[in-house]
């Protein structure tokens, strides 16, 4: 995950850190992403949770928790408008790319072996280097 620190900047990067849902999930829903990269870092964040649309990227690190990543917290996250979604699938060694949220839903899902790179950005990331 160190590429993903130093792509982005460790001010803009959230481990573990809640995060806020579309309006109609907040009441059942609290999630806490592996990894939450900010658009830009605000003050504001330290009173409150940045939204899905003040962020860039969320990545979900997947070994025991595959069919809820794939389903519930996609869902989730595709509603609150958060523009691409990372699921890191251990057990498979692939990556998951969620993107082009619309109306509550992914359009655009790809799965990416250990041996492939992922565009993001301007950057190409070796997905070996996001698995351990």
């Amino acid at each position: 995950m160190q590429i993903v620190l130093h792509i982005f900047g460790a001010e803009r990067i959230q481990i573990q850190s809640p995060v806020e849902v579309a309006n109609p999930d907040r009441k059942s829903n609290f999630l806490e992403p592996d990894i939450a990269v900010l658009k830009e870092n605000s003050p504001d964040y330290e009173t409150r949770h940045p939204q899905g649309s003040e962020l860039l990227l969320i990545v979900e690190v997947a070994e025991t928790s595959l069919s809820r990543d794939t389903t519930t917290k996609r869902d989730l996250y595709a509603r609150a408008g958060v523009p691409e979604y990372w699921v890191l699938d251990l057990e498979s060694r692939r990556v998951v790319v969620h993107s082009a949220p619309a109306e509550g839903q992914y359009t655009q899902i790809s799965e990416l072996k250990d041996n492939e790179s992922l565009a993001f950005e301007s950057h190409s990331i070796p997905v070996a280097q996001l698995l351990p």
